[in-house]
């Protein structure tokens, strides 16, 4: 009799274990798509920023823009810059495009210009990491 007991008590734990197993795989297999589909969302989001400040950049920046101007492009932006003597460039980033985001999303911004300071070419690089 306490053969059987101890059988179906070995059966009831070992069950029990399963189900907990099977609920850990459930919750991670969730995690991954929820990961997933937030990452695949702030990629699209990130670069669509890139695309929205690229299309400020040509409206306000043209080439031989003064570097006043360029600056203030920035500034208007909230952009966090300097100014690259080796590669003759301005370059900035945009971090935490989003706040309530598993990634930290970002935009780098490289403005080439002539050695009088003056405007020859914008680039955006959207970027993506997990914080």
């Amino acid at each position: 009799m306490a053969d059987i007991v101890e059988n179906n008590e070995k059966k009831l734990i070992l069950g029990l274990m399963i189900k907990f197993m099977i609920s850990l795989v459930i919750i991670a297999l969730s995690l991954l798509v929820f990961f997933f589909v937030a990452f695949e969302v702030d990629v699209m989001r990130s670069t669509q920023f890139a695309q929205k400040l690229e299309v400020a950049a040509k409206s306000e920046l043209h080439v031989g823009t003064d570097k006043k101007t360029i600056e203030e492009f920035f500034s208007r932006h909230s952009i966090i810059y300097s100014f690259d003597k080796s590669q003759v460039r301005y370059q900035g980033v945009i971090r935490n495009i989003y706040q309530y985001s598993p990634f930290n999303a970002e935009v780098a911004v490289y403005v080439k210009v002539d050695d009088s300071g003056n405007f020859l070419s914008v680039e955006f690089q959207p970027s993506l990491d997990l914080i």
